[in-house]
């Protein structure tokens, strides 16, 4: 794992927490005790440790296109546009101290720690707040041992998890649960917003493709809009060559309209024609004089 950090020397540990307010996400520090601390520090060491045990892959750079498992290592570069939100976090300087700390906890979507190691680096790890806040609701139903008997545990009650979410340097994203890196990361808002741009970048490459019937496909649905910003990112538009890709779009289904001076790509057929694009509809011929087409739900190209 390659980390701009050194995790076992630690000197200064920031707790905080998000919440939504009607003005949008904001952030702010909680006061912790010494021994909160060095848990948070180990959860930081428990995550490295998840992205490098026995068997994890060595990381992918984060496809918003891509189905993801529940647990995988995967990389962002921290200036990607996909990383604003997380980073913002990152980079905030005096955050403020929650004036009420209960109710700031209570209403939080994720919780945070902010390190800082023996040589001035920054490290930011933020995991979602589901079970954090989970034992403060259920704070009638916890017991502790005390004396000779078990009793209820009157105060609120908090839970931190054993590993964070996501853990960031001052050169990459670090992810190791895709899904809730999406939700903290607002990452299908971002994309949303970024589909007139991404598309641009595209047009300027393949400017014999019409992409007004596109754009108004995606603006509204979240699988085109991922697969533009798959298509911009990885560079899927450089160096095409029309004519197969009128061909890959006849050898695997997907119908497009040729006038000679522009592609048409119908409605009904965007979703197809974005797959073709991002090289995740191909086919095989494995069988004699059988052709089988198939779709990928997430692809990694082989041999570099």
């Amino acid at each position: 794992m390659n980390l701009n950090f050194d995790t076992e020397n630690v000197e200064v540990i920031e707790f905080g927490a998000g919440c939504h307010p009607d003005t949008g996400r904001t952030f702010a520090t909680v006061p912790v005790h010494l021994g909160v601390q060095r848990i948070l520090q180990d959860m930081v060491i428990a995550t490295c440790q998840e992205m490098t045990k026995d068997g994890m892959e060595p990381p992918s750079t984060f496809d918003p296109a891509d189905k993801h498992a529940s647990v995988e290592y995967l990389t962002l570069p921290i200036d990607d546009d996909l990383a604003v939100s997380v980073k913002t976090l990152h980079q905030a300087s005096n955050l403020p101290i929650a004036d009420n700390y209960l109710d700031w906890i209570t209403r939080s979507f994720c919780y945070f720690a902010r390190l800082w190691d023996q040589q001035g680096r920054q490290l930011t790890a933020i995991r979602r707040a589901t079970q954090f806040k989970g034992a403060l609701s259920k704070q009638h139903r916890i017991l502790s041992w005390s004396g000779d008997q078990l009793r209820i545990v009157e105060g609120p009650i908090f839970q931190l998890n054993t590993d964070f979410d996501v853990i960031m340097d001052s050169d990459l994203v670090h992810i190791i649960h895709p899904t809730s890196f999406k939700i903290l990361g607002q990452i299908n808002k971002a994309i949303a917003e970024a589909v007139p741009r991404n598309i641009q970048v595209i047009e300027n490459k393949i400017g014999y493709i019409n992409w007004t019937t596109i754009e108004e496909y995606a603006a509204t649905r979240s699988r085109a809009a991922n697969l533009l910003a798959s298509i911009r990112t990885y560079g899927h538009a450089d160096n095409l060559d029309r004519v197969a890709l009128l061909d890959l779009c006849s050898r695997t289904g997907v119908e497009v309209n040729d006038s000679g001076s522009e592609i048409i790509v119908p409605e009904n057929q965007v979703l197809g024609f974005l797959e073709v694009l991002d090289r995740r509809r191909y086919e095989v011929n494995l069988v004699a004089n059988v052709p089988e087409q198939f779709r990928a739900p997430s692809r990694q190209r082989l041999g570099g």
